[in-house]
């Protein structure tokens, strides 16, 4: 459907594709119904000979080897529907959406109708943005896997962008789905069904009902605030490119994350519109390096665009394709707008971007998320642990770059001073590598490496797992963090003997060092010890302050939908869950 009625349908299109359209216009008495006016396209353009015609004719004796031309054909039929008020319909024929100006679409009208119409028990496919550990894009299929409590990921937040399913109506089946568009096909007659079908559609988008029963926690933000949302955000990038040089920190809340379900056989990288290729030799990694873009952004983007108008532009016009590792051809897949997950507060409230789409956080479910992020205890039971600040000035290591020796901030540093301040094995740095079913859980290579947790300290009656992350302003760390917990918790219990040589063999390499201060007395040993797991958080000072114990005031969004997941996986696999800021000023 299309969001205005313009009455000369030749402006729905594009202007690179006009030279080629042949306009029909329609005999109104042969489609049944109360039409307005329509108008059919037809779009014709020569296709190029293929490449392998070219080797032929070179090993023909007389080079005279011929080929009938062929022609791409599409077409759209226009129909404006008479009723309470006009409705403006694009019937398209042979992939002609390509040849529709995307601002006259209406946006999210294929899956405004499909919720409105499909019942949970009519979905064939269904596809989604989930926001955990990681913000990743989901297909589940067939009805047997779809009940209501199976459509979101235990512990995500989970954002449908297309459904797709069998609406039945009089006993016959039609199949239905889409998101901007609507796919709709099925046993109708053109010239006498078309426009009830139109009407009624037109009847599914303004009711907006739900029969689903999908949780919308998510509401699409308004007009006028996505142009105020999209100002924010290109401001935003345009002080990640003004920054010299770019860092992982500065863009760190704003991700780039092709909206697809790619084929991961027939992958390799992507190509960015003006921004060149990112070849992947490993077929899962198939995510873009944000500083890389940006950088990328930053020298391809002219003086004249370097602005917020000119950057949206591009954001907007400029698309991401895959590559097949097959054929080499390239697969356009969405506008890099559409790729950028961003999280902002705009007049008090929470939005976040998510495949070119602004939402707006519903308030319950925040304050529901908040108050289970606040209720996630300090380890305070902990009285033999002494949680140490992070010291700038001693928590350091020293590095060589542009040959010169210079001191950065490590972490290193700081976990090797707490894990002595409290006389417990350190575990930072001490790779351990995980058995198949833990790496087959989580999508881990084979041989990937992990650190069991950062400090360790344990006793007849518990283990502690403590793991250890700085807060560097964004998801990306804290990610980390939580990853690393839940891997470790599951190699722990799937690789119990494997990991207890493993820290056994830590304890006697940490007793036998020459520069040891104290020593580890007795060797670790499961005998069934209650579970827990620190998550450790440095901050800065102030932050710490202002949040006056409030976990949910130091975490973003997409932290506290992470940690929420991350606790209740924790807690289900019989560990007790703690969280403690500490303090770090950098």
């Amino acid at each position: 459907m299309l969001n205005s009625n313009e009455s000369n349908f030749k402006s729905f299109i594009k202007e690179e594709y006009r030279g080629n359209l042949k306009r029909h216009y329609i005999d109104k008495q042969k489609v049944s119904g109360n039409i307005d006016r329509g108008s059919i396209f037809i779009y014709e353009e020569p296709l190029s000979p293929p490449e392998w015609l070219y080797y032929l004719r070179d090993l023909s004796e007389k080079k005279d080897i011929k080929i009938q031309d062929k022609k791409v054909s599409k077409a759209i039929l226009f129909l404006t529907i008479k009723g309470v008020k006009k409705r403006t319909f694009a019937i398209v024929f042979g992939h002609a959406s390509s040849l529709l100006k995307q601002e006259y679409i209406v946006p999210n009208f294929g899956l405004r109708v499909s919720k409105s119409a499909l019942s949970i028990e009519q979905l064939v496919s269904i596809d989604s943005t989930s926001i955990s550990r990681k913000m990743f894009n989901t297909r589940k299929q067939s009805a047997t896997f779809l009940m209501p409590e199976k459509l979101l990921e235990y512990g995500t937040q989970n954002i449908v962008k297309n459904v797709h399913g069998i609406h039945m109506k009089s006993d016959k089946k039609f199949s239905l789905g889409g998101r901007n568009s609507l796919n709709f096909n099925g046993n109708i007659d053109l010239l006498l069904d078309l426009s009830s079908w139109l009407n009624e559609f037109g009847d599914m988008y303004d009711s907006d009902t739900n029969k689903l029963g999908i949780p919308e926690d998510l509401v699409i933000a308004t007009k006028v605030d996505k142009e105020s949302l999209d100002n924010k955000l290109g401001q935003k990038i345009l002080n990640i490119i003004s920054a010299n040089p770019i860092t992982k920190r500065q863009t760190s809340r704003v991700k780039i994350i092709p909206n697809a379900i790619l084929d991961l056989d027939d992958f390799n990288g992507f190509f960015i519109s003006g921004l060149g290729y990112k070849n992947s030799d490993v077929t899962s990694d198939f995510s873009i390096d944000e500083v890389n873009f940006f950088e990328r952004l930053k020298r391809q983007l002219k003086t004249g665009s370097k602005n917020v108008e000119g950057i949206l532009s591009k954001l907007k016009t400029d698309k991401i394709s895959s590559k097949s590792s097959e054929t080499g051809d390239l697969i356009d897949i969405c506008t890099i707008y559409e790729a950028i997950n961003y999280e902002v507060k705009y007049n008090s409230r929470d939005y976040i971007l998510v495949s070119g789409i602004w939402y707006e956080i519903d308030k319950q479910f925040y304050s529901a998320l908040k108050k289970e992020i606040d209720d996630v205890q300090p380890p305070d039971h902990a009285a033999s642990i002494t949680f140490i600040g992070f010291d700038p000035k001693n928590h350091v290591k020293e590095v060589t770059k542009n040959n010169q020796k210079k001191f950065q901030l490590d972490e290193g540093a700081y976990n090797k001073d707490f894990a002595s301040t409290n006389k417990i094995l350190k575990l930072d740095q001490e790779d351990y590598t995980p058995g198949a079913e833990t790496l087959n859980l989580h999508g881990l290579k084979a041989k990937s490496t992990i650190e069991i947790c950062d400090a360790l300290n344990f006793n007849n009656k518990e283990i502690q797992f403590i793991h250890i992350k700085r807060h560097k302003g964004g998801a990306s760390g804290t990610s980390h963090l939580l990853f690393q917990s839940l891997v470790s918790a599951h190699s722990f219990l799937n690789d119990n003997e494997l990991i207890t040589s493993h820290i056994n063999g830590k304890i006697d390499e940490h007793n036998a060092g020459s520069n040891r201060t104290y020593s580890i007395p007795n060797h670790f040993k499961y005998a069934k010890q209650s579970k827990e797991v620190f998550l450790v958080i440095i901050d800065k000072t102030n932050n710490i302050k202002k949040a006056k114990n409030s976990n949910s005031k130091l975490l973003s969004l997409f932290e506290m939908i992470s940690l929420r997941e991350t606790v209740r996986s924790l807690e289900q696999l019989g560990f007790k869950c703690y969280l403690k800021f500490v303090p770090g000023d950098d």
